[in-house]
């Protein structure tokens, strides 16, 4: 901007099943925004939303633990009051982010090039590598949650032009919208 406006971007990356053979090039071009952004030194913050990611968590013992109860609601004594909007199994899982370290970065890149790949041979009839590459259960795909995707991206944007001191924020969602 001309003068000399404090510039941010957020991405939503959609991480359902509908986006299967979609996800290489999705992938591909987050990481292109990703690099763009650290390259002109923009603060930016990229979020997979799902209804799949982490349903379990273990607990102090080791132990699995769900987080959901039966109707996918989360659990816990701060959920349930008055006033609480609920979310039917909604997550957000922050894949990249200006505030990440070099070295950090980097492995995101990889783990991310690497994540694309599986995709693309899971998914596709041909294979893209002659080497195959999986990925952990958690990052599986799952449901498209896009209006609680919608619905949260408000505060997340509040929160990270708050942090940032950003005066132009630009949200992008990546998704089918199925």
């Amino acid at each position: 901007m001309p003068n000399g406006k404090n510039h941010g971007l957020i991405m939503f990356v959609d991480w359902s099943g509908s986006m299967n053979t979609n996800m290489k090039g999705t992938i591909e071009q987050m990481m292109i925004l990703v690099m763009f952004c650290k390259r002109v030194n923009i603060p930016f913050e990229v979020y997979a939303f799902s209804d799949s990611y982490m349903t379990r968590s273990e607990d102090e013992d080791g132990r699995y633990k769900n987080n959901y109860d039966s109707n996918g609601y989360l659990l816990g004594a701060k959920i349930r009051k008055y006033g609480t909007v609920a979310l039917n199994r909604f997550n957000l899982l922050n894949l990249f982010s200006s505030r990440m370290k070099a070295k950090e970065l980097h492995e995101a890149y990889l783990y991310m090039t690497l994540t694309s790949y599986s995709f693309a041979n899971q998914y596709s009839y041909t294979r893209v590598d002659d080497v195959y590459f999986s990925i952990p259960e958690r990052m599986c795909l799952g449901g498209t949650p896009l209006n609680a995707a919608l619905y949260v991206s408000f505060s997340v944007i509040r929160e990270f032009v708050k942090r940032n001191q950003i005066e132009v924020i630009n949200s992008i969602f990546l998704t089918d919208g199925d």
